[in-house]
């Protein structure tokens, strides 16, 4: 075989490849076009439809007492929370000592400091 036969022949099977991708690549984009169209219809189909009734505000939260931010509070807390992931790291096969977290700090929120 010749030279330029064999550069036509690799020409031809790089159109073809070109071809294949480009066909390849636009039956993916319609596939997921599909899936889109299939998705925003149920959306549209199963949307709750708004009756008019008004929901109660959600009640803000206080300030906590003075008597809630002393250290003996915090110190209780602090303890309750390890003893509940003290629990939860002894029924996950963990050593009940050693729960998986650490106070990293404090920051007071009042006009304390």
């Amino acid at each position: 075989m010749s030279e330029a036969v064999v550069k036509m022949l690799f020409a031809g099977r790089a159109a073809e490849s070109g071809y294949y991708a480009v066909i390849g690549l636009a039956v993916v984009f319609f596939v997921l076009a599909v899936i889109w169209g299939i998705l925003e219809l149920t959306g549209f189909l199963f949307r709750k439809k708004n009756t008019g009734v008004q929901t109660a505000p959600a009640e803000v939260s206080r300030p906590l007492p003075d008597a809630a931010k002393d250290e003996e509070t915090v110190a209780a807390i602090t303890a309750a929370v390890a003893m509940i992931l003290a629990g939860e790291s002894k029924a996950a096969g963990g050593d009940e000592k050693t729960p998986k977290f650490r106070v990293v700090a404090f920051r007071r929120t009042g006009g304390r400091s």
